[in-house]
């Protein structure tokens, strides 16, 4: 989030098919102000959120930007 900024809103766009797992991707708009201060800027990214039963309960197993 240090080269991406801070987030400041978010966006589920779908779910991926698996067999076993549920990956929702989620689009991320962070905002920044650029390194000589000089302008905000904004920029998008994807967002990755891997679920799935452990021991009969839902669990987060992983989630990253791609």
């Amino acid at each position: 989030l240090e080269q991406l900024g801070k987030p400041v809103y978010y966006e589920y766009v779908l779910d991926l098919k698996h067999p076993t797992f549920t990956v929702s991707v989620w689009r991320i708009r962070c905002e920044r102000i650029t390194s000589d201060q000089s302008k905000m800027v904004w920029q998008d990214a994807l967002f990755r959120v891997v679920t799935g039963k452990v021991d009969g309960k839902e669990t987060l197993l992983s989630f990253n930007f791609f």
